[in-house]
């Protein structure tokens, strides 16, 4: 294993421990979301900087809250209910 992915490894456990508690589709959609981006940026960049990277997404737990309101405004949204 290399360096840039045990970084991308460590960022989705903490992304994964800040979505604890959610439903576990969700929690997988955005682990799937955030290591394919991830990883498709260090393959199509030359040179790219995995920490450059992760820092764009901000914290885990910045990501963690993004994710959780998109749940809860597509739930509102199928439901009827006004924002």
């Amino acid at each position: 294993m290399n360096k840039s992915y045990d970084d991308i490894q460590r960022y989705l456990s903490e992304l994964k421990s800040a979505l604890q508690g959610q439903p576990a589709g969700m929690v997988q959609d955005a682990l799937y979301d955030v290591e394919n981006h991830l990883l498709e940026a260090l393959a199509n960049e030359d040179n790219a900087d995995i920490a450059a990277l992760i820092n764009e997404f901000g914290t885990p737990q910045e990501l963690a809250a993004q994710y959780i309101q998109l749940e809860q405004d597509s739930l509102r949204f199928l439901n009827g209910v006004p924002s």
